[in-house]
């Protein structure tokens, strides 16, 4: 387990919530679900093309205190920027979880 003082950087942790947009449609939109207390550990960065558009691609692992309400479908968000949870490994045995996350962005 990770001393407090590692614990050094805070992340917001967001769900989405779906609302009605001005035309009554659904839009998506994200709600505060946890602020937390994280080791955040920078990853790979890359820039590719995909249906004929330059993207960046950056990620980022997380390190914070287990806890069991969260899930693929929420995000995180890191010094202002927000990347898309893609995985969640419990460490129970040290009351830790994992978070693997990416942000994607189109170049221009």
């Amino acid at each position: 387990m990770l001393g407090a003082g590692e614990y050094d950087q805070r992340v917001e942790i967001q769900s989405a919530t779906e609302t009605r947009g001005d035309r009554g449609g659904p839009e998506k939109s994200w709600a505060l679900h946890a602020k937390a207390w994280a080791r955040v550990m920078t990853g790979t960065a890359r820039d590719f093309v995909e249906g004929g558009r330059d993207l960046e691609e950056r990620r980022i692992s997380l390190i914070l205190r287990y806890r069991s309400d969260l899930d693929n479908d929420m995000r995180v968000v890191w010094e202002g920027v927000a990347y898309r949870i893609t995985g969640l490994t419990p460490y129970r045995s040290k009351n830790e979880l994992q978070i693997d996350a990416v942000y994607t962005e189109a170049r221009a």
